[in-house]
């Protein structure tokens, strides 16, 4: 257990869980700058980006399973997105029920000034650790995350990860 600076304990569930709570809101408040209102939207961009044929994934569905969210989810995540202009909609030539999402060029820019935000709240959030000590929460959190995996017998491994660890593994 740990002390807080009003001297209550939290156990380090909530500490993590604060941290989380953190992370977001810090993200969420560099990304209004670009228009981009929730964690996912960024996301999403960097997806199309990585994963997309030219920058196109054939359908929401297949963005959805990506991310591991729920097709409603990206519904609308992908409402706000096309509204800011960031993606677009494409019917599907072999099937006209189908549409695919294709990034643009506005949001190629928006993707690119996330990045570089979340590289920043990632330097804000290391502020004073030794690289030594980086290294072990980043083994902590391997090691946490792996342990959940295999508790709940999830077929999900580390592996899978985003552009965005790729980015921030230095």
């Amino acid at each position: 257990m740990h002390q807080n600076e009003n001297g209550n304990k939290h156990s380090t569930e909530w500490l993590f869980r604060d941290l989380n709570t953190a992370c977001r809101l810090a993200s969420d408040a560099a990304f209004a700058k670009f228009g981009v209102r929730e964690f996912g939207q960024p996301i999403i961009l960097f997806m199309l980006e990585r994963y997309g044929k030219d920058g196109v994934i054939a359908t929401q569905k297949e963005l959805a399973q990506r991310m591991r969210v729920s097709p409603t989810t990206i519904t609308i995540s992908l409402k706000s997105l096309e509204r800011l202009g960031c993606i677009r909609k494409i019917n599907d030539k072999k099937d006209m029920r189908r549409n695919q999402i294709e990034i643009t060029e506005k949001g190629k820019m928006v993707a690119k000034q996330c990045r570089k935000a979340f590289e920043d709240l990632n330097k804000a959030m290391y502020q004073g650790f030794a690289p030594e000590e980086r290294e072990l929460i980043n083994s902590f959190f391997i090691r946490m995350t792996n342990n959940l995996i295999n508790a709940a017998k999830l077929s999900w491994s580390l592996g899978e990860r985003n552009e965005l660890d790729d980015k921030n593994s230095d």
